[in-house]
């Protein structure tokens, strides 16, 4: 696992114990772009969804 998959991994299981994300409540999720923003990764021209997905 990368720095950077693990950075986005720690941030994702953080807002589901504060209860901020439920997994059946699509309103909670979080947008590509606003984890792109927080987390300070690399916006290279590509969509913020494939930028996430595709981190190595």
């Amino acid at each position: 696992m990368t720095s950077n998959e693990l950075k986005l991994l720690e941030y994702l299981v953080g807002h589901f114990q504060s209860g901020n994300i439920s997994p059946d409540n699509p309103s909670t999720h979080l947008p590509y772009s606003k984890i792109l923003a927080e987390l300070e990764f690399l916006n290279d021209d590509r969509t913020p969804g494939d930028i996430l997905t595709s981190m190595r």
